[in-house]
């Protein structure tokens, strides 16, 4: 484990002696600089005061000495990170690159911030800069102080802003959801939400197994496995519900992102009888398609288009107890093989000739517009195995970036074919 760091702002003014707590008034350190309290407090191996040039020569009026000097005298050893004022955009710029710069040196430490005396804007930019290292290094921020101090008033709070970073992390979480339903950041968020355990004695039990339910829905949905997303996506919607007082109680600024997810995104992919093969579960697999193109998941809307052609091809010939037969599904990839006088150029994974094939064939050609289905069909085979072999084949495209247009013309027409109205 590293080292335990205080940091702390010092400014031009404001310095009162008063009686700072954490939590237990009876527990109370008399002094007029937060950081003598929170050295007290936290027991840091270092600490580390951000100032700018003013503010070190800044004299206490009725001791004619700077401040810096001051707080050296209740402190003991410092080490001191001098920034600019902050005036303009390019002094701010200065300071971002000046904090990253210093921490890095310390990017395996804990950190204990308190924020109390930063002048105007400058702990935002300190804020903002621990979180831009935290997304490189994953440094570890402990706790956020604000010393709320009350002219008047002999006792002052020491405050735990904490939860503002975590709300960071849970908006950078959530964002990697809704972009990619990549929920691994998300559901460690969730499992690991922290519970003031000296007011609360019980464990929100169904928001950690939510948290449990979310990633095991994102293995599936990246990985490409339609029945099993329904059945999970159905069993979240459910948990949703049951976590829904919990949420309140523990995490109540989740509450917009499950409630969008329980009305809008697990609703579509919620399924009745994914194990069944009839128009319903059809136009299921093709609104994920849909979704895997929105995401920009092109190999995963390719891998679900190919075995969508099949299902449907399947249920246009009536054999729907069999779709999820690998053999009949490979003797219906055969069928469509055989139809389509451009494959061999493309399809690497071609299926003999078999008597099964024959068989299905003479069913698949009565397919009503099968000739344009199998045009799409030929292109989706190609672009599949440009994915499957890595792209390692002779006059493959350049760049991805008309499979998109290319898959949603196909959906569209597919959208259209007789036995989805």
């Amino acid at each position: 484990m590293g080292e335990k760091i205080l940091v702390g702002f010092l400014g031009e003014a404001g310095y009162v002696e008063t009686k700072y707590y954490i939590e237990d008034k009876n527990n109370y350190k008399i002094t007029k600089y937060i950081l003598e309290a929170l050295k007290e407090f936290v027991k840091p191996d270092k600490i580390i005061v951000i100032t700018t040039e003013t503010a070190k020569e800044k004299k206490i009026e009725d001791i004619d000495i700077p401040i810096i000097d001051d707080v050296k005298n209740h402190l003991g050893e410092i080490e001191i990170l001098t920034i600019p004022e902050g005036k303009d955009i390019e002094n701010q710029k200065e300071i971002f690159r000046r904090i990253v710069k210093f921490f890095e040196e310390y990017k395996d430490a804990s950190f204990h911030v308190d924020v109390t005396h930063g002048f105007r804007y400058l702990p935002f930019i300190f804020f903002t800069s621990f979180v831009y290292l935290k997304n490189i290094y994953d440094i570890n921020i402990e706790k956020i102080y604000y010393g709320n101090f009350e002219r008047g008033k002999e006792y002052t709070p020491i405050i735990d802003l904490s939860y503002l970073l975590e709300l960071v992390n849970w908006s950078s979480s959530v964002y990697l959801f809704n972009q990619r339903f990549d929920a691994e950041a998300l559901s460690k968020a969730i499992v690991s939400t922290k519970i003031n355990t000296h007011e609360q004695s019980e464990r929100p039990t169904n928001l950690r197994k939510l948290g449990n339910a979310l990633s095991s829905f994102s293995n599936e949905f990246l990985n490409v496995r339609p029945i099993k997303i329904a059945n999970i996506a159905t069993d979240i919607k459910e948990k949703i519900s049951k976590s829904k007082e919990e949420i309140k109680k523990w995490a109540d600024h989740l509450l917009p992102l499950f409630d969008r997810l329980a009305e809008e995104d697990f609703r579509k992919l919620s399924l009745e009888n994914p194990e069944t093969l009839d128009k319903e579960n059809l136009r299921y697999q093709l609104n994920l398609i849909k979704i895997y193109v929105d995401k920009n998941l092109l190999l995963q809307a390719i891998l679900l288009l190919r075995e969508f052609m099949i299902s449907y091809i399947i249920y246009a010939i009536n054999e729907q107890e069999k779709w999820i037969d690998h053999n009949f599904r490979e003797s219906v990839s055969g069928a469509l093989n055989a139809l389509d006088k451009s494959a061999s150029k493309h399809n690497s994974e071609e299926t003999p000739q078999n008597q099964n094939v024959m068989d299905v064939l003479q069913k698949v050609k009565n397919v009503e517009d099968i000739k344009e289905f199998i045009k799409r069909w030929d292109r989706v085979i190609e672009y599949r195995n440009i994915f499957a072999h890595c792209d390692m084949k002779e006059n493959t495209p350049k760049n991805l970036r008309d499979f998109s247009s290319d898959i949603k013309e196909i959906v569209a027409y597919i959208e259209k074919l007789p036995h989805l109205k």
